[in-house]
């Protein structure tokens, strides 16, 4: 089913007009016109999703003569890089908290399930940062399961858009809330992805272009990763929900304390996807135009935060020449995430249960539903 704009704004009469609601449009960073109709309509939506799933536990529980447990309702929110993702994410977070039947919503980003930079340059696959070959995607699948089955206090590692690196030995916590939102590039992807592009990229020679990643690595990870050592960042980015840091004795990694190498050498077939895990998806669409000058705009706000926290990652580039920023996060573009938004994102897009479709000044033109 689609919708256009105008079609779309009707059905702001069905949002939440609480006091928390209206709070969190004036907290969040999407304009409050488009917050009001397009996003509280959405959320409204869901939380008639969330209400149709609590139905039919009942019916079920009534069927089988015994409590079926209820189990965190996920969410789910994709598309490329800079598309908007987490500002999406955070935003249905805060909507959705202000409905009485979900007051606790946890949100997760997959950036977390990132293979750390050291892993990633011994892998030889820092050239495929963001690709699915990247994550550790038997680590994902472990900890959705877990969500799934009902666990608490389940732990989700952390990554730190400063420090452009997952944070060691910290995690967030899920523990059991009534919706999960769960950000991230690769949640719609299958699984196979990961283990072909494992195979075919781990440990692979450098590209011809490899100087482009020194935009995107210091000087002191390279060499840190080069000695096998995880650079330990000094600042730690405020996680969604319980952070705290964990050993890795107490933490249940199953799948996800294998390495990639020893898990292909086991011989061992995946047949989940994240997708079969989540309840409702959205794709956030635009042109690669539009994504790719949001990328470099993206660049330079974390170039300005970088002037108020020497620790940025961001932080050793004050120094650059604005031409020659922008050209290298223009090639970092065009050579690596503009690759993998047609080869490993777009063709999902057809999975997605919405598709948000926006323009050049992140104002959604259409939506499109699948179908019950």
């Amino acid at each position: 089913m689609a919708f256009s704009r105008a079609e779309w704004t009707q059905f702001a009469t069905h949002a939440s007009s609480t006091e928390q609601a209206s709070t969190a449009i004036l907290s969040s960073a999407v304009a409050p016109e488009e917050v009001d109709q397009v996003y509280r309509p959405l959320a409204a939506m869901l939380e008639v999703k969330v209400e149709a799933v609590r139905r039919g536990r009942a019916a079920l529980s009534a069927f089988l003569g015994r409590e079926v447990r209820p189990t965190p309702i996920i969410f789910s929110v994709t598309g490329s890089v800079a598309a908007g993702k987490s500002t999406i994410a955070e935003l249905l977070q805060k909507l959705l908290a202000a409905y009485p039947g979900t007051p606790r919503v946890d949100l997760v980003s997959t950036d977390g399930f990132l293979y750390s930079n050291a892993e990633l340059a011994r892998l030889g696959l820092t050239e495929r940062k963001g690709f699915p070959e990247s994550y550790n995607i038997p680590g994902l699948l472990d900890f959705l399961r877990r969500i799934k089955s009902g666990q608490p206090a389940v732990a989700a590692p952390i990554y730190d858009h400063a420090t452009y690196d997952v944070l060691p030995d910290q995690h967030m916590l899920v523990n059991q809330p009534d919706v999960l939102i769960l950000d991230g590039l690769n949640v719609l992807q299958p699984t196979g992805l990961w283990a072909t592009g494992l195979r075919v990229h781990a440990h692979s020679s450098a590209p011809a272009d490899a100087d482009l990643h020194n935009m995107l690595l210091t000087r002191s990870q390279r060499e840190q990763a080069a000695a096998g050592v995880a650079g330990a960042p000094k600042n730690h980015g405020a996680g969604t929900g319980t952070s705290l840091r964990i050993g890795e004795d107490d933490v249940e990694r199953g799948t996800a304390s294998q390495s990639p190498e020893d898990f292909l050498r086991s011989g061992t077939s995946i047949m989940a996807d994240v997708a079969d895990f989540v309840d409702t998806s959205i794709y956030l669409d635009a042109s690669r135009d539009d994504i790719g000058q949001w990328f470099l705009d993206r660049n330079f706000d974390y170039l300005d935060e970088a002037r108020k926290n020497p620790n940025s990652f961001y932080a050793q580039y004050l120094a650059v020449p604005e031409e020659e920023f922008v050209r290298a996060t223009r090639m970092v573009w065009e050579q690596i995430n503009l690759p993998n938004l047609v080869e490993n994102l777009e063709p999902t897009r057809d999975r997605a249960d919405i598709v948000l479709r926006s323009d050049r000044h992140h104002r959604v033109q259409e939506l499109l539903i699948r179908r019950p």
